[in-house]
């Protein structure tokens, strides 16, 4: 897509887009319901930030890292293959 940055989803109640999509930012975004207005984050900064506080300081992690969230990714991941392969929607239940 020739370096292609752009995420943009159009359903049956409006849509959303992201400009630039997965860059470093920032990110700007829009609705049917007008302009998003958030604060800027570098989002790499506040990972780092809280993987040291985990390491250093004994904080305990916003998202437990036992693995649990990362099977739901992968049962949304199989949802999604078996969507596109039926045609049909796939129910979760996580």
């Amino acid at each position: 897509m020739n370096n292609l940055d752009r995420f943009f989803l159009n359903g049956s109640s409006g849509f959303a887009e992201l400009l630039p999509a997965t860059g470093y930012g920032p990110i700007r975004g829009r609705t049917n319901k007008g302009e998003l207005n958030q604060p800027v984050v570098t989002h790499q900064t506040v990972q780092m930030d809280e993987m040291s506080g985990i390491l250093l300081e004994g904080k305990q992690p916003v998202v437990p890292v036992d693995g649990e969230e990362a099977v739901k990714d992968l049962k949304i991941i199989d949802a999604i293959y078996e969507s596109i392969a039926t045609g049909k929607k796939v129910d979760l239940h996580l």
